[in-house]
This record gives structure tokens, sequence and C-alpha cells, in this order.
């Protein structure tokens, strides 16, 4: 099989994967519109060598076939399952074992999945989105009530708005 111009890469290390689907789709499709092939990998097609890897050169033959595919590739994409606003560790040390110039002039995509529902307090499922609107919302009332009941120092409005965006993002 040549070696193909495409290659997506997804952080997660579980399968199925909404992230490896999204990167697989965005991959392809590119490639398509390009006359291009493609090829999608995930932490799980790396191996057992991969995890406890120091060097480029611990890695099983198949890892590295991976890690030489991704240094030949003339464009990249990457996504990663996003947890607590990062990327996965997995996919931190997959490119700390890659060589750095291996990526030197590569165009890069970067792609993240993340925040789905969450059943919350309200008894409905709420997204990101949903609870930053209701943050937001809930805000403005704390402080045109502040303004009609107390005055126009805001301070305090600001700390209370800023404890019930936490908490709806907590609990909501």
């Amino acid at each position: 099989m040549s070696t193909p111009e495409i290659v997506g890469l997804a952080g997660n290390f579980t399968r199925p994967s909404k992230t490896r689907g999204f990167v697989a789709s965005i991959a392809d499709e590119v490639a398509r519109r390009q006359g291009l092939q493609a090829a999608t990998f995930d932490i799980v097609d790396l191996g057992e060598s991969f995890r406890t890897a120091n060097w480029a050169a611990e890695l099983d033959e198949h890892a590295r076939d991976i890690f030489r595919q991704v240094s030949a590739a003339k464009l990249l994409v990457v996504g990663s399952p996003t947890y607590k606003g990062s990327y996965t560790g997995l996919l931190k040390h997959f490119f700390d074992l890659l060589d750095p110039t291996a990526l030197k002039g590569k165009p890069l995509l970067l792609l993240g999945t993340g925040g789905g529902p969450r059943h919350g307090v309200l008894g409905l499922d709420t997204t990101r989105g949903d609870r930053l609107f209701i943050s937001l919302l809930g805000s403005a009332f704390i402080h045109l009530a502040w303004l009609g009941l107390i005055g126009p120092g805001l301070w305090w409005a600001l700390g209370l708005s800023i404890v019930y965006a936490v908490a709806v993002f907590r609990w909501v």
C-alpha cells in the first residue's frame, strides 16, 4: 500500500469513538476533493508499545510505521476529545515521541470534540452552549436587579454573577 498523502490522527483511546469518526470524515472528504489517499489512526492503533515508550526507537514496527506515515503526510488532520478543556495526554505523548522536524512546514488541521449533553438539576439535557446562555441570562438579571434595588456599585453584582455562572456550569 502506498503512503497516504492525508493522515488523520485521533487522540482517543477507546472505540467506538466520535472523535475518530469526525477526524476520518474530514480527512476522507479533503482527500476525495483533492484526489488523494487518506488514512486515519487513533491511539489504539499504536498498540501497547506506544504507551510504555520513552523514545521512538522503543516502538514496535507497527507503531513506527504509523509514525512514518504521519511524518510523510502532506496534510495532518488531528483531533482529540476534550477533557477539562485540554487534549488527551496520550496525544501529547505521540507528539513528544515524533521527530520535531517532521512537522516543519506541514499543514495541520486541529479538531476538538466534547461538550455533549449533560442531564443536570433542571431535569433536561443541556450542552455547554446552553449552560453559557443560562449563565449569561442569569447574570444579566442579577445586574438589573442590583441596579434597581441597590444602585450603581456593580462589583458585588459581578462577584455574585461569577458565583452563579460557576454553579450553572457545575450543576445544570
